[in-house]
């Protein structure tokens, strides 16, 4: 009895054994025979290898940031206490710093290599503030997490700003040109010369100042059209000026502009102005001019007067500072003024004078002066009513007074 039943249950074992197995090959699934061991079991029992790390740019940059960021936080309090003890006065300063002695050695190249150590400097303390990267690993392994990828961006950004920061400063101080920054950064802004000049003074022609211009040709020939009359910014044009009248009405006047060509360091000082004699021609007995007001009156300003009272030949006339006749005229580095000399003729005969200036000048922390005569020849006639011919313009041409 107990036997039947026992082959009516294994019947039915059987037959769900074999209902199952129809199913799952139905569903494409291997079924392990019996006795066989089964593939998943045998991979459970077999320890998984170890995902291979991939420690990628990024991860070497934070662990480089993240270790030197660690070393000055252990450095700074070493450092506090030193710092508050030479405040103090327990504790003297170095005699030599190689540092500085490099700075003042290569005053270019320590302010870039200076921006760019504090570019790299800032760069790395942003990166060690960042998340730390995940490390990657092979195929097999886990996925590694791309999140980290954005943060690139950020250094990227981080580091172009303090770029910019620093580039722009240095720029300002460029422009700006302070007096602690040397002079191999900030060039000295160097004049523009178009005169005559030595190593610190150019003196460059304006213009005249006159009541009347000589007409060394033909009257006649002069017209408003030829452009060929005397005119106040020509150094050759030929002043007149009349001798036997109480006071004229406008000077005889050369205006010159002088600058200082020193870019940098103590101001100019003019100690004096002269004037020196360098021909007396003979006076002509008719003496044509041309009555031609001034459009320019130079009487302010730096204005000197010299008295010629027939001179010869190489004499040198010191002229007064009229306005402050015991002062003297300064020029800062790179500054431009003007400089005007009258001559106020003492002669009781008629007289041709030409004549260039000499400017003595001295720098301010110096005493040793300095000459210069700037190549110009100006010329002027005192003359009488006698031999003096006076023309006006009138419709274009010269037209003698009555």
């Amino acid at each position: 009895m107990s036997q039947m039943q026992d082959d009516s249950t294994s019947s039915k074992k059987n037959k769900t054994d074999t209902s199952q197995t129809i199913y799952h090959e139905a569903q494409g699934v291997d079924v392990p025979q019996e006795g066989e061991t089964p593939h998943n079991a045998t991979n459970a029992s077999r320890p998984s290898p170890a995902p291979t790390e991939h420690k990628t740019l990024y991860g070497h940059l934070y662990q480089w940031s993240k270790a030197g960021r660690e070393y000055l936080l252990k450095r700074f309090p070493l450092l506090l206490p030193s710092a508050i003890l030479t405040l103090l006065g327990f504790k003297q300063l170095p005699q030599s710093i190689p540092l500085l002695d490099f700075a003042k050695e290569h005053q270019v190249a320590s302010p870039i290599i200076g921006a760019v150590l504090v570019v790299l400097f800032v760069g790395a303390m942003i990166i060690s503030f960042m998340p730390e990267p995940k490390p990657g690993s092979d195929s097999n392994g886990p996925k590694p997490n791309t999140s980290w990828r954005v943060r690139p961006w950020m250094i990227a950004t981080g580091m172009s700003t303090t770029s910019f920061v620093l580039s722009s400063t240095l720029l300002i101080i460029v422009l700006i040109r302070p007096a602690w920054c040397p002079t191999t950064l900030c060039l000295a802004p160097q004049p523009l010369i178009y005169g005559p000049h030595d190593a610190n003074l150019e003196v460059h022609f304006t213009s005249i100042q006159t009541p009347a211009y000589v007409l060394t040709q033909d009257p006649s020939h002069y017209t408003l059209r030829s452009h060929n009359l005397p005119t106040s910014d020509d150094q050759r044009s030929i002043g007149a000026l009349r001798i036997d009248e109480q006071k004229s009405s406008f000077p005889y006047i050369v205006a010159l502009k002088i600058q200082n060509l020193r870019s940098e360091g103590f101001s100019m000082i003019i100690e004096d102005v002269a004037l020196v004699v360098k021909q007396i021609p003979e006076t002509p007995n008719t003496l044509n001019v041309w009555s031609q007001p001034p459009s320019l009156l130079y009487q302010s300003g730096n204005l000197y007067s010299v008295n010629y009272g027939g001179q010869d030949v190489n004499a040198v006339l010191h002229a007064i500072y009229v306005h402050l006749p015991l002062g003297h005229v300064q020029l800062h580095p790179v500054e431009t003024d003007s400089l005007y000399l009258q001559i106020v003729p003492r002669v009781k005969i008629a007289t041709d004078l030409r004549f260039s200036m000499q400017i003595t000048y001295r720098i301010a922390n110096e005493a040793q002066e300095h000459t210069f005569t700037p190549p110009y020849v100006f010329e002027v006639v005192f003359a009488k009513a006698s031999n003096w011919h006076s023309f006006h313009l009138e419709h274009g041409q010269l037209v003698k007074d009555q």
